[in-house]
């Protein structure tokens, strides 16, 4: 448990960026790069930095120094802060994500009069069932890892946080389509955002290798993504600008030159096509949205595009696929935002850019989360009077986090360590500003994996019809189950 203090001030330069998650519908419409500029000087006018926008909590909170237990998870993945310190770390070491971590906790708890512990746990469904089941009241509230934790919702042991007072879903530190998506039924039960480190480092982006893209006369990209012109189609032609059967040996292998790469990260790429899986309809309950024209023009052109070209690599593992674009092998590789940790050492330089549109009709750039990122829950048995400190804590917790975690995490970790160049700034704030939830995403383990149909574009068949109309009947089968429990009080 950490003990109060005054929190040191280790962040001296913020930026000014969109909220992790912040509605799409409210990113600007950049249609030339000279009026993205304009939009940032004005907005940079009349807009408060992060670190000075303000919360709507009132300043004579004291919860007498009530204890806020925080329920995290064991990982061993490739964070760049392990899910198990994503809330709270035990102390300061140097590194500035780390300590801004652990900054946080100690101002909430000043602010709050609030003591901060955490619980650290292999498997949170299963700790949460046993806990909930005995009445424990064990935990405030769970960071736990997305895909496993939301089937426990049908179980009914989460706090609606329609329900929690001072958690103020306005403020743009909580996704406005997480939190207007995912009310099924007048209740919400996972919330993320800014709160969550591993959002932003879950997120989808194009890396692109500069060496390769000056060999072969590939235009900057930047200025078509800010004037609105990155779209599936010019992001085939820039993948047809590169081939090469490198070591001469008349077949291609992960010795030679690709435009791209087909990986199973395509099950992600509806999302930034527009496309949905699912809606709620006018009773609360959810309804399969999948399949139309739309859909099925992006996974035929997509499956052809990467099944009938030398120039795509189709990803076999990371590692490969990793070390193909380290050795200039690969000028662009669809990835996440964290795959920039394995490019430190590299030696050319490489940018990002967000997924492409569909077409310039599009209004904004979206992409999507991996489901690994942390959702934030509060267990049923936790008695009604928490519910204030809760509340309270999580929203102080969000907000500290959009003005020193995000900043620190995008400006330090991504922008100076891992990425070379002063356009990848405003890269990184149109991904962001871009993401995309689905409840058909999040629920995707209660739901069939639908979430999993565009892999076919993979690994899978070319006809997507057939290959729906197969799944159909499954698929809502498991919605008609969802609904069923989701509602059943």
């Amino acid at each position: 448990m950490l003990r109060k203090a005054i929190p040191s001030l280790l962040l001296a330069a913020l930026i000014l960026l969109p909220a992790c998650g912040e509605a799409a519908d409210s990113q600007p419409a950049v249609t030339t790069a000279q009026e993205a500029g304009d939009i940032v000087s004005a907005v940079e006018e009349t807009e408060p930095s992060r670190e000075n926008t303000p919360d709507s909590l009132p300043d004579d909170l004291d919860f007498g120094g009530a204890r806020y237990n925080i329920l995290v998870q064991e990982s061993t993945d490739l964070s760049s802060l392990a899910a198990a310190n994503e809330m709270v770390t035990e102390e300061l070491d140097g590194e500035v994500i780390n300590d801004a971590v652990y900054n946080r906790a100690l101002k909430v708890m000043n602010r709050l009069n609030v003591e901060i512990s955490k619980t650290v746990v292999k498997d949170i469904p299963s700790t949460l069932k046993k806990t909930v089941a005995a009445g424990d009241a064990a935990y405030d509230i769970a960071a736990a890892y997305a895909y496993y934790i939301t089937p426990s919702a049908l179980n009914h042991i989460f706090v609606n946080w329609l329900n929690v007072p001072y958690v103020d879903f306005s403020q743009p530190w909580w996704p406005k389509t997480l939190t207007e998506d995912l009310i099924i039924n007048n209740t919400l039960f996972f919330i993320s955002g800014d709160i969550s480190m591993r959002l932003l480092e879950y997120t989808y982006c194009v890396y692109v290798n500069k060496a390769i893209a000056a060999d072969y006369n590939v235009p900057e990209l930047y200025p078509e993504v800010l004037d609105g012109k990155w779209t599936m189609d010019r992001y085939m032609e820039v993948g047809n600008m590169v081939s090469a059967d490198v070591n001469g040996d008349g077949k291609y292998d992960t010795e030679d030159l690709y435009g791209t790469m087909n990986n199973h990260y395509c099950d992600t790429r509806w999302s930034c096509y527009d496309l949905h899986l699912s809606k709620v309809n006018d009773e609360g309950l959810l309804e399969l949205d999948v399949m139309s024209d739309k859909f099925v023009d992006v996974y035929t052109r997509l499956w052809e595009y990467y099944h009938e070209n030398d120039h795509i690599y189709t990803h076999k593992d990371n590692e490969t696929s990793l070390k193909m674009f380290r050795e200039n092998h690969l000028l662009m590789y669809p990835y996440l935002m964290i795959g920039a940790e394995n490019f430190r050492e590299m030696e050319n330089d490489y940018g990002i850019v967000p997924y492409p549109k569909y077409d310039e009709a599009q209004e904004n750039y979206y992409c999507l989360a991996h489901d690994n990122y942390s959702l934030m829950c509060v267990p049923i048995d936790i008695p009604e009077d928490k519910y204030e400190m809760i509340g309270a804590t999580t929203e102080a917790f969000a907000a500290e986090s959009y003005r020193t975690i995000t900043p620190a995490y995008l400006e330090v970790a991504m922008k100076n360590k891992f990425l070379r160049d002063q356009y990848s700034t405003e890269m990184l704030d149109i991904i962001m500003s871009g993401l995309k939830f689905d409840p058909a995403g999040i629920y995707s383990n209660s739901l069939g994996d639908v979430l999993h149909l565009f892999r076919g574009v993979w690994d899978g068949k070319l006809d997507i019809v057939s290959t729906y109309s197969k799944k159909e009947k499954s698929y809502l089968k498991a919605f008609d189950k969802f609904n069923t429990k989701y509602n059943d009080d």
